[in-house]
Formats: structure tokens, sequence, C-alpha cells
């Protein structure tokens, strides 16, 4: 399912394996492994650059909120600056 994919990928994004791989190489190492467990329809993977980049807007906009709500909170503004790099990425790619 299309969804739990959009799960994984939203959480490997920046996170364990993209230092060692590189990002885009991270994300299409999860995606093959998933794809060999629970293959993904041809519609699934048409529509998954952009569930992937509604999450990722989604967790940004509420992140953003509530690093607005507590200014003081270091960790909330560090995890939204890899979030708005990824999603620059994502419009990038072809």
């Amino acid at each position: 399912c299309a969804a739990y994919m959009l799960i994984a990928l939203n959480y490997e994004r920046g996170e364990a394996a993209a230092p060692r791989l590189g990002q885009h190489e991270a994300l299409r190492e999860l995606s093959a492994s998933y794809h060999a467990v629970l293959p993904l329809a041809a519609i699934e993977w048409d529509v998954l650059p952009t569930l992937v980049a509604a999450r990722l807007a989604m967790s940004l906009c509420l992140g953003t909120y509530s690093a607005a709500q507590d200014p003081t909170n270091k960790y909330l503004r560090l995890t939204l600056q890899p979030g708005w790099a990824a999603l620059r990425q994502l419009r990038q790619a072809p």
C-alpha cells in the first residue's frame, strides 16, 4: 500500500541511511526494498512523489506553527531546516 511507503519515505528522508548513501540513493534503496516485499501498483508509483511532497509540506506547516508557538524550542527549528531542503529538492526533481 502506498500509504505505508509514504510514511517510510518521510521518516527515511534525512535520517539514518541518508548520510551513508545520500538522500536520493537512500530513498531509492528503501523504495526497492519495500517493493520487493509489498509491490506497489503502477498508479501508486505514479502518485507517490506527490504524496511524499504533500506529507512533507503538512509536516513543515505543523512544525512551523509549533515553532512559532514556542520560539525558544531550538529542536523544532532544527528539524524544519532539512525538511525545507528536502521539499525544495522534490520540487526540482524531474
